[in-house]
């Protein structure tokens, strides 16, 4: 009887794991839910959802409260929203309405190669004088000052030196080693588009990254140096070039003695056409919207799901007879579709939850903002990961899967999967669960999209960290990055179908 009895037991334990294990693979996405949630994220009234825009902010509270609403945790560490992940990007306003013309040769000068100019106050069709030696004879007249260093700390102790003595020259040419002129010039212009700062607060030099440490915004030696100088000597014009424009500039006798020379000895004139604007760094908070389904393990390992939901905007419509015309570029499939299939994932392991199913890895779901201008919520969560990258075992990265490419048909249920870093056991997963969800595989992708898909999307900033990743993809089509990628043309029999076979894909990497 005993032993019976025991059997009896096992029997109806054995059973009723069985039944439980198998309660996430009778789930299956929801093709309304879906529609609902990418008809939102794709409105005109969202105007593209643009990083750091007002309409942006609205998509990330659409996606964080959604997370919410199916009973994830938000992991970042801020008191006002645990869902966002706040950085900031910085920004330069770049001073090129001008041109610049050596007077006596006739030699267009380039801002951007030839010789940086940096003012406190604006500068219209005001010629460069440079003059080399003392300046007691060019008292009352505008000159500049060449100082010539083999750094620009070096040059800069020099010219603080120079303005304790000599308070009637406000402006001064700095000339440093071609090396050191291209790394300022390549920092520079860094700035005229956004970049992440690394940081979670604004600041001039120093700021606090995500753990209270003292991080300085020096990384970027053009905004550290030549700006944070300009701000400190507003009243002062310090313009940077080398040795190949000083030779433009001066006779090679005269160079060829500086250390000699007493008197002022002046130089051919750089003439200033138009107007050179102080330059400002301005600073926009932008967010990741991340949350957490805690594994059955809360201290072991976890699967991110991920997707972007940053677009590119409103596209300027150039023509007057086409001033009515569609300009809102939605980003239906770019990313919407993978935005909505990630909340509809989330949705599915919390009904598991409900049901007393869990997974043994915790789940990761991150909605990246930046990836249009290069990956930079991605790489921001990677260099500055709230949960250790060395416990994330994959990733599942979807974009753009709800468009048909030029190889199928609208009828056909397939995907991309492609996979980076442990190929063989992603494989293998990858398979099953597209059996279970009825869908095909296509391997067959065109090179020219392989190449862009290695690196063109948020899997990229973990594989570059040694994470495995899949990236989930339709692929490409003619309304890519176009105010006609609209949520009409979505294939949510497909879409519905391809968040199903990544649900299933990520419920078995999280119980490896």
């Amino acid at each position: 009887m005993i032993k019976k009895a025991s059997l009896l037991v096992y029997l109806l334990s054995f059973s009723a794991l069985t039944f439980s294990q198998s309660i996430p693979y009778k789930q299956k996405a929801s093709a309304e839910s879906l529609k609902r949630d990418l008809t939102f994220l794709s409105s005109d009234s969202l105007k593209g959802r643009a990083t750091g825009s007002k309409e942006q902010e609205v998509a990330a509270s659409y996606i964080a409260n959604k997370f919410k609403e199916h009973g994830l945790k938000g992991v970042s560490n801020e008191k006002e929203n645990p869902y966002f992940e706040s950085f900031y990007l910085a920004s330069s306003t770049f001073p090129s309405n001008h041109q610049l013309t050596i007077k006596e040769s006739g030699e267009a000068l380039s801002p951007l190669k030839d010789i940086i100019i940096a003012t406190g106050k604006s500068i219209t069709d005001s010629p460069i004088i440079p003059f080399i030696g003392a300046s007691d004879s060019l008292k009352g007249k505008l000159y500049t000052k060449v100082i010539v260093a083999t750094s620009f700390e070096e040059g800069i102790l020099e010219i603080e030196k120079q303005l304790a003595t000599n308070s009637s020259i406000s402006s001064y040419m700095l000339v440093l080693p071609i090396k050191k002129m291209v790394e300022y010039n390549k920092a520079r212009l860094n700035l005229t588009a956004a970049k992440v700062t690394f940081t979670n607060t604004p600041g001039d030099t120093i700021t606090l990254g995500r753990n209270g440490e003292k991080i300085p915004f020096s990384s970027n030696i053009y905004f550290s140096n030549v700006l944070k100088f300009i701000s400190t000597h507003p009243s002062i014009t310090l313009s940077i070039t080398d040795s190949f424009l000083l030779k433009k500039l001066f006779a090679s006798n005269t160079l060829d003695n500086l250390s000699n020379t007493s008197k002022a000895i002046i130089g051919n004139t750089i003439l200033v056409n138009g107007t050179i604007s102080p330059e400002k760094v301005t600073f926009k908070k932008v967010a990741n919207v991340v949350a957490k389904l805690e594994g059955t393990d809360p201290n072991g390992e976890a699967i991110v799901v991920s997707a972007h939901f940053d677009h590119i905007g409103v596209k300027p419509v150039a023509q007057k007879e086409n001033a009515n015309a569609d300009s809102v570029c939605n980003g239906a499939d770019d990313n919407g579709s993978g935005t909505s299939a990630i909340m509809e994932i989330s949705r599915l392991f919390a009904k598991a939850k409900s049901k007393g199913i869990q997974p043994k890895r915790s789940i990761l779901f991150a909605a990246f903002t930046g990836e249009e201008m290069g990956l930079l919520g991605s790489q921001y969560m990677a260099q500055n990961p709230f949960f250790p990258l060395s416990k994330i075992k994959a990733v599942v990265n979807l974009d753009m899967v709800g468009r048909t490419d030029e190889s199928h048909s609208d009828s056909d249920m397939y995907a991309y999967p492609l996979t980076f870093g442990d190929t063989l056991t992603l494989q293998k997963v990858l398979n099953r669960s597209a059996k279970r969800a009825k869908i095909d595989i296509w391997k067959e992708i065109a090179p020219f999209e392989m190449l862009l898909w290695s690196g063109g999307s948020d899997h990229a900033s973990f594989v570059n960290k040694d994470i495995s990743a899949i990236v989930i993809t339709t692929g490409m089509h003619d309304d890519y990055h176009t105010p006609a990628d609209e949520v009409q043309k979505i294939n949510f029999k497909r879409l519905e179908r391809i968040s199903t076979f990544t649900y299933f894909t990520v419920w078995e990497l999280a119980n490896q």
